[in-house]
């Protein structure tokens, strides 16, 4: 889904890789960059359906509450910048990542601070 964000191109399979991401524990598997560029990639491809905002609090249920220590600054900023550009809320998630980026301050460069400061003034 990333290439077809960066393409600005339509993904039909979208809603196809969010059930595959949900079924048989493949979420499992998700690193953060993974979860990161995923959300990102579905809110660049303006997925606001129903089910992406399911899938969205799926995430953050799954792979990003009980995981957030493994979240780098880009990770943090993309996931905060991908609920706020989808317009979905997940406060657990949202939570998380505010707290997360707190921590790792100093590790955000100019433009992951600013995507994150953004998405938070949106939320």
């Amino acid at each position: 889904t990333w290439a077809f964000a960066s393409l600005r191109e339509q993904a039909v399979f979208a809603p196809a890789a969010m059930s595959r991401v949900e079924s048989g524990g493949a979420w499992k598997q998700l690193e953060p960059r993974g979860c990161a560029m995923l959300l990102w990639s579905l809110a660049a491809l303006r997925h606001n359906s129903d089910r992406a905002e399911l899938f969205f609090r799926f995430v953050g249920d799954r792979c990003i509450v009980p995981r957030i220590e493994h979240f780098r600054a880009q990770d943090v900023s993309n996931c905060v910048w991908a609920f706020a550009t989808a317009r979905f809320t997940h406060q657990a998630g949202i939570s998380a990542l505010t707290k997360r980026a707190s921590e790792t301050i100093e590790n955000f460069n100019h433009q992951s601070l600013a995507n994150a400061v953004w998405g938070c003034a949106k939320l």
